[in-house]
């Protein structure tokens, strides 16, 4: 009984809403053109139409293996960068905070000869989301959003993601 009311908070906790995908995040997702990304490319293209949390949390274990299969088959270091650098893009979506876990888990999960390759692609991602975020005008990033939703929204994705990912101290 317990664990049928905790499912039952939990989805509907989720269930609201998923991520908001912006259309260059869409746009992004068009260009994997490679041919070791196409079965990636198909996961986080229906991952991109779902339109809960809940289901997000479903489909995201099967994008996270199809990310990892392409560790295990050492596709081109170009090819897996790209995707790296698209996965990571998750986290600074609208309405990805309850998903930052699952998406910080491929840290634990990459082979050894990848993990520097990708913490250094989610600093970077980092570092460049946050130059942009502090050098442009508020209002240009978003317009018709108050000017501190933006620094609002970036620091909050990057503290869940400290939280959550430790092991990634060049962050902290």
């Amino acid at each position: 009984m317990a664990s049928k009311f905790k499912k039952q908070q939990r989805q509907k906790r989720y269930a609201e809403s998923g991520i908001v995908f912006t259309s260059a995040y869409l746009d992004q997702v068009e260009r994997l053109t490679a041919s070791a990304l196409v079965s990636f490319k198909a996961e986080l293209a229906g991952f991109t139409k779902l339109t809960s949390t809940f289901k997000e949390l479903e489909k995201h274990k099967v994008l996270l293996t199809s990310l990892l299969s392409l560790a295990d088959a050492q596709c081109p270091h170009e090819d897996f960068l790209t995707a790296l650098d698209v996965y990571w893009r998750l986290l600074l979506l609208s309405n990805s905070r309850p998903l930052h876990r699952q998406i910080l888990s491929v840290l634990t999960r990459l082979p050894r000869a990848y993990l520097s390759t990708a913490q250094d692609s989610l600093v970077t991602l980092l570092s460049s989301t946050a130059c942009t975020v502090f050098a442009t005008p508020a209002a240009a990033l978003r317009p018709g959003v108050p000017a501190w939703a933006s620094f609002v929204s970036f620091s909050g994705a990057v503290v869940s993601i400290i939280s959550y990912s430790p092991s990634v101290s060049v962050l902290q």
